[in-house]
């Protein structure tokens, strides 16, 4: 919800990770578009599970798991190097 190119920092994760690293991401159901502490308000960005998992895949990591909680989704993953595979 903080990160305005979800891609880009998912990309970056994935980069990060050697081949068979895990990743693993919550995400709020908040769809809010500003936090207001009652001094100012914050934009946010919030999330959609469907284009977090469309981001994932376009890492090149491979979705193990989606849970859905009370207030967030988490994702689980592993990365697969494209020569792996």
């Amino acid at each position: 919800m903080h990160i305005k190119d979800k891609q880009r920092a998912i990309d970056k994760a994935a980069a990060l990770l050697s081949d068979e690293g895990r990743f693993v991401l919550s995400i709020d159901k908040n769809q809010d578009r500003y936090i207001d502490t009652g001094v100012s308000k914050i934009e946010i960005y919030p999330d959609d599970p469907k284009d977090i998992a469309a981001c994932i895949k376009n890492a090149g990591m491979i979705l193990n798991s989606l849970t859905e909680t009370k207030f967030a989704y988490i994702f689980c993953t592993v990365h697969k190097r494209k020569e792996n595979l």
